[in-house]
């Protein structure tokens, strides 16, 4: 039984969203959602059609994976391109033959081969980790609304791919489903019985925007203290002119790199590194006034 991987024509996509349709069912949640995500995404300007695959047997279309624009936006609002990869789903009477890794290496080598640098998606890290995937907090790299489901996984499609990128990964709008609309999608289908919700339960995790943005603050200013006291307070006879100033050089050029390579986040020090040694001078008049 060949299985062949190839891209789809526009008049099978309703067979491709009925394929994760029956993937998807009753999986997750009562229902689904994933083939009316491929269907937005398609209609999307996130949609990249050269990773737009179907996997094909008998003649017959059984299973499919789409690929999308998204981004990583770091706390200082700089966007780090990368891709999302899925929806992916195989028909269940074929699950299990190796037909979902067919098409989720193809994706992948063809993404890296176009030129992406890197892939995020949300999946079983165990089946994931097969093709290079790792959990997106080992890069500082976590879901939108402060969680960081265990499920994030990233994956360099080239050396140093994630390199400098961390923040919260903003995938297309296609991802914020409309039950209703979902609901009304699904009348084009042959009619399923849905199984009864579960109450569902959420963690939040501590939301690393604010942490990230207090670490900046905090190393900037005490950096500028310290640039202050290097400048105004230590007298000239115990510092030279020419020592005073490489000292200073090795820490604007040095100690940025030193904490973003410990903690893989970009720090912004300039105007914090102004802010603390002005508050330094101020703090030095005001005691040299009072004695």
């Amino acid at each position: 039984m060949e299985t062949i991987i190839r891209h789809g024509y526009p008049d099978e996509c309703r067979e491709v969203e009925n394929v994760l349709r029956e993937a998807f069912w009753d999986l997750y949640r009562p229902g689904c959602n994933e083939h009316y995500i491929y269907h937005q995404l398609r209609q999307s300007s996130a949609y990249i059609a050269e990773l737009d695959w179907i996997a094909e047997t008998d003649q017959r279309i059984v299973g499919g994976i789409i690929s999308s624009k998204a981004q990583v936006v770091d706390y200082n609002g700089l966007n780090h391109p990368i891709i999302c990869l899925g929806p992916i789903g195989v028909l269940p009477a074929y699950q299990g033959l190796g037909i979902g890794k067919k098409l989720i290496s193809k994706s992948l080598e063809e993404a890296e081969r176009t030129g992406f640098q890197a892939v995020v998606v949300l999946g079983d890290p165990a089946y994931y980790a097969q093709f290079g995937f790792e959990k997106a907090s080992n890069y500082h790299i976590r879901a939108s609304e402060a969680e960081n489901p265990d499920n994030l996984l990233v994956k360099e499609l080239r050396p140093k791919g994630l390199e400098g990128v961390t923040g919260k990964v903003l995938f297309d709008p296609a991802f914020q489903v409309d039950e209703k609309a979902v609901n009304e999608f699904d009348r084009d289908f042959p009619a399923k019985q849905k199984k009864e919700a579960e109450p569902e339960v959420k963690e939040s995790n501590r939301d690393e925007d604010q942490k990230w943005k207090r670490y900046n603050v905090i190393i900037g200013i005490s950096l500028g203290i310290i640039l202050g006291f290097i400048l105004f307070g230590i007298p000239q006879k115990y510092l030279d002119d020419g020592l005073r100033l490489t000292i200073m050089l090795v820490i604007i050029l040095f100690f940025p790199q030193i904490f973003e390579k410990k903690f893989q986040v970009k720090f912004r020090l300039g105007r914090l590194w102004m802010a603390g040694t002005l508050i330094f001078c101020t703090i030095l008049f005001i005691f040299l006034k009072l004695i």
